[in-house]
Formats: structure tokens, C-alpha cells, sequence
């Protein structure tokens, strides 16, 4: 038995093996979107059974850390933390309990194998390119996979994704969909400076976006949202 996760070692390859695969096609089929910037838009991410787990096996708030980095800036006067996360690594998520433990396990692992990592690379070719060239294939990335959740005051005004990213991706995990007008906002980003609103993520169950990282598109989540947003980030 591995004590790490509840479940035997080779449970864990085969659950890992078929979630990897899953997720690999997901990315493969996803939607492919032009404006304001290329970007791949998920309608199914994770298999039906898995996100009802995923839904059943959410951390509790107080096993979350605070973000640093711009979210750190946003904290209320309170102090309270307005986006936290997990780092979804053994070492991080050692303290779960078993079921939790053995489900967020699989899911980080999963997130963080090679074929998701290839897929991701395959399907963002044209924004990878424009930022790393012909050979953006070579560019040495590693996926982190971070369950994060904001919570009522989380603000972020229109920016641009941190030139350390490759890649980014966000899945929305709510448990329905009666809030999908708090996805993230794209912008455009005009000769004069000025970033008006292009689209907007719908904020539903098992959907989520990716794009190549870089310095120019703005985006931003809605401003003072109303419920908390668990999703997963990878980058």
C-alpha cells in the first residue's frame, strides 16, 4: 500500500495512465479561437465520474495556502486572503485525508504528465511560436498543477501573464452552472494603450482555457465576485 495516497502503487500508475489519456484528447479536441489572442476553450475536461469526485472531495478551506505574487496585494483589511491555492504535489497535499488524499494525487499527476504536457504544447503551436520560434518544441517547460479558490473581494485589474510562463491554463470546477458570468475577461489591447473587453469565460462545470504565456494579452477574472471559484491553474 502506498501510504501517501491510499492506494497500491500500481492502482495509482493505471488511475494516473487513464486520467493522463483523458485529458491528452480533451486538450486535442478542444475548441481553437482566434480572437483576441489564440486559445483553446475546454468543454469536457475530466471524465464524468471523475469530476463527481472532484466535486465531493474539495479541500476544505483551511487546507488551502495564500497565493503570493499580484494576489497577495489584494488581501482585505482583515487580512483575510482573498485567493488561496494548493500545490497539487504529494508533499503538498500529504495532509488530506486518505480519499482526498488518493483523488488529488491522481489529478496532479495526471495534469503534470507528458502527454497532457505534449498535448498542450501541440495544440498552442501558433502562440508558442510567435514567442519562442520554430523550435518552441525545445523550450524546456515543466508543468505545476495548483487547485486555487477565490473568494467575495478578489480583485484583479486587466494585466498581462508573467513572462515566466509557457503556458497557461485554467479549468473552472463548480459545482453547477448558476455563476458562469464570473469566468475570466479577455481584452483586447489597442495601438493606444487602452484594453476594452473582448470576451468572457464561462464560468461552468469541467470547462476551462489555455493559452501560450505572454507579455501581450490582458486578462483579468471579474472583479468583486460573489462566490468562491474553485478551479485548477497549470502553467
Amino acid at each position: 500500500m502506498d501510504q501517501t495516497t491510499g492506494l497500491t502503487i500500481n492502482d495509482r500508475k493505471r488511475a494516473v495512465g487513464r486520467l493522463s489519456a483523458f485529458i491528452a484528447k480533451s486538450v486535442d479536441e478542444a475548441r481553437a479561437v482566434e480572437k483576441p489572442f489564440f486559445h483553446l476553450g475546454f468543454d469536457r475536461v475530466f471524465p464524468d465520474d471523475i469530476y463527481a469526485q472532484i466535486s465531493a472531495l474539495k479541500p476544505e478551506s483551511r487546507d488551502y495556502r495564500p497565493m503570493h505574487g499580484r494576489s497577495k496585494g489584494h488581501d482585505l483589511d482583515d487580512g483575510t486572503h482573498t485567493r488561496v491555492k494548493i500545490d497539487l504535489f504529494p508533499e503538498y497535499i500529504r495532509n488530506l485525508p486518505v480519499e482526498k488524499r488518493a483523488l488529488w494525487d491522481v489529478v496532479g499527476r495526471a495534469l503534470c504528465s507528458e502527454p497532457v504536457k505534449q498535448a498542450f504544447i501541440r495544440r498552442l503551436a501558433p502562440g508558442l511560436s510567435k514567442r519562442f520560434g520554430t523550435d518552441f518544441a525545445k523550450v524546456g517547460m515543466f508543468p505545476i498543477a495548483i487547485l486555487t479558490r477565490d473568494i467575495p473581494g478578489y480583485l484583479i485589474t486587466p494585466h498581462t501573464d508573467t513572462r515566466w510562463k509557457g503556458i497557461t491554463v485554467q479549468l473552472y470546477l463548480p459545482e453547477d452552472a448558476n455563476n458562469t458570468d464570473i469566468g475570466t475577461i479577455f481584452h483586447d489591447v489597442l495601438p493606444d494603450g487602452s484594453k476594452p473587453r473582448n470576451t468572457q469565460m464561462r464560468f461552468a462545470p469541467n470547462t476551462g482555457y489555455a493559452f501560450a504565456s505572454a507579455p501581450t494579452p490582458g486578462i483579468r477574472p471579474m472583479p468583486f465576485i460573489t462566490a468562491s471559484r474553485p478551479a485548477i491553474r497549470s502553467c
